[in-house]
């Protein structure tokens, strides 16, 4: 079995819907740890905000130079900025237009959400923003991508759309997790005391919102090698990499066509499957995640040239 040219068109929207809508929650809860972050570790905070352009991948579109004051430059660039593809305020107008064009098979209130979604970042994420004003319009979001998730989660009927949406969270939220802990791992190498680095990876464990999570989990106090272990091995946590390939391989087991996905998927989890012992030279960590990142891109083209129509491909090399 094969997908039609038509839904191919609608498995391309669905997927890039559901990768814009964890990009834009990511982002925002991203800025704002970070802000946290640099209010508990104020010597770091020469180097805290470039890092966001590292972690999302923005350093080809964000002029350095441009930057006399740096957090709200990144800011900036990182929420309104519409030449920015990976902006918020871009990520939800993707998000608005193929919601628009796959209306019909989706609950009925996505559309009316991620439009809402739109129109606040649009009228309130511009100019110059306190750090109040800016954390409060976040969180705002926050609830919005969370109440968008739920109602497709619990409303969408479980077929292909449902798989692809799967895919698309997942792949992206993996991709994340990864960035997170390279680039924050890195800076942490810079931290002058144990508090100041176990300010790190608790700020890492708050970007992926899995403070509480690793608490109840390992019973530990924070460590790097714990919290690694926790983000890349466990399997019961959404934003491991455990649990994000588990979930792309449960999806493509429902879709056709798709043994060489799956196996894939397979090589991932093998290297996923590294002991975290073994990444204890910071070199191994970030060559490890590097890898994570080139196999998470190979297997997106591998999905896009399954699944997607040629335009739906050649779109997706556009949007990532």
């Amino acid at each position: 079995m094969s997908l039609s040219p038509m839904l191919s068109r609608v498995a391309d929207r669905v997927y890039w819907l559901a990768r814009y809508l964890e990009r834009v929650e990511n982002t925002a809860r991203l800025i704002n740890v970070t802000t946290d972050l640099m209010l508990d570790l104020p010597t770091t905070g020469h180097d805290g905000w470039s890092t966001l352009i590292d972690i999302t991948g923005s350093s080809p579109h964000f002029d350095r130079a441009d930057a006399s004051n740096q957090e709200q430059a990144v800011c900036r660039f990182l929420l309104s900025e519409r030449d920015n593809p990976g902006s918020l305020i871009s990520s939800l107008a993707g998000a608005r237009e193929n919601a628009r064009t796959i209306r019909e098979i989706m609950p009925t209130e996505t559309w009316e959400l991620i439009n809402a979604a739109h129109l606040y970042a649009r009228d309130n994420l511009t100019g110059q923003l306190s750090r109040s004003a800016r954390a409060a319009h976040l969180r705002r979001l926050i609830g919005l991508g969370q109440q968008l998730s739920g109602l497709l989660e619990n409303s969408l009927s479980r077929g292909d759309a449902y798989e692809f949406r799967r895919l698309g969270s997942n792949l992206e939220r993996a991709d994340m997790t990864t960035r997170i802990i390279d680039v924050r791992a890195a800076s942490e190498v810079q931290a002058d005391s144990p508090a100041s680095r176990q300010g790190y990876w608790r700020g890492i464990l708050r970007s992926l919102s899995a403070d509480s999570a690793y608490r109840r989990r390992m019973q530990a106090t924070i460590s790097r090698d714990s919290v690694l272990d926790f983000l890349l091995h466990d399997a019961s946590y959404p934003r491991s990499l455990e649990f994000c390939v588990a979930q792309m391989g449960l999806a493509l087991k429902q879709l056709p066509r798709n043994r060489r996905a799956l196996a894939y998927c397979r090589e991932l989890s093998k290297h996923f499957s590294r002991d975290v012992e073994r990444l204890a030279r910071d070199s191994a960590l970030s060559q490890y995640l590097d890898r994570c990142q080139v196999y998470l891109g190979q297997l997106h083209e591998l999905i896009a040239l399954t699944y997607f129509s040629l335009d739906g491909h050649r779109r997706s090399r556009q949007q990532q």
